[in-house]
């Protein structure tokens, strides 16, 4: 076997190799979803609300906060 068919048929190697292991993990990957338990609806519509609700709570107390901050710095100077 001459060199350069060694290096193609290492490269052809190597690259079913590859496409092997991505073919597995996409596979894997399949089959790990189909075990997960999606939320329903009402859960994920609730879990919205309480990120919303809390983003905004700490919002305005980071709001109030600054501006307290701030204005003690120009009452200050």
């Amino acid at each position: 076997m001459s060199k350069e068919a060694a290096v193609n048929s290492a490269v052809y190697y190597h690259r079913e190799l590859v496409m092997n292991k991505m073919k597995a993990f996409f596979l894997e990957s399949y089959g790990e979803l189909k075990k997960v338990v999606w939320p329903g609806r009402e859960s994920v519509a609730s879990s919205t609300r309480v990120v919303l609700v809390s983003t905004a709570l700490f919002a305005v107390f980071f709001g109030v906060v600054d501006f307290v901050l701030l204005k003690g710095l120009f009452f200050i100077f």
